[in-house]
């Protein structure tokens, strides 16, 4: 009798088909895991860069209307 009941119930061949078919969708789970993070990611970062880039423009805009005016670079040393 076997430490396991369970492995009583199975060839080596079947836990050997079964483990690899256990790896198979392991693998195939982890790969849309990553894929479902990644456009998760693309998708915050795209928005984050999106509203940074309406807020320079709003405050170029604004800076624009009151006058002010970036200050002169200074001149190269010769």
């Amino acid at each position: 009798m076997s430490d396991h009941p369970w492995m009583e119930q199975y060839r080596l061949g079947e836990l050997s088909r079964l483990h690899d078919e256990a790896r198979q969708q392991a693998l195939r789970l982890r790969r849309e895991a990553m894929d479902d993070f990644w456009r998760g990611a693309n998708g915050l970062l795209g928005g984050a860069a999106l509203a940074a880039q309406r807020a320079a423009q709003r405050l170029a805009y604004r800076l624009q209307r009151r006058g002010v005016r970036r200050p002169a670079l200074p001149a190269a040393c010769p």
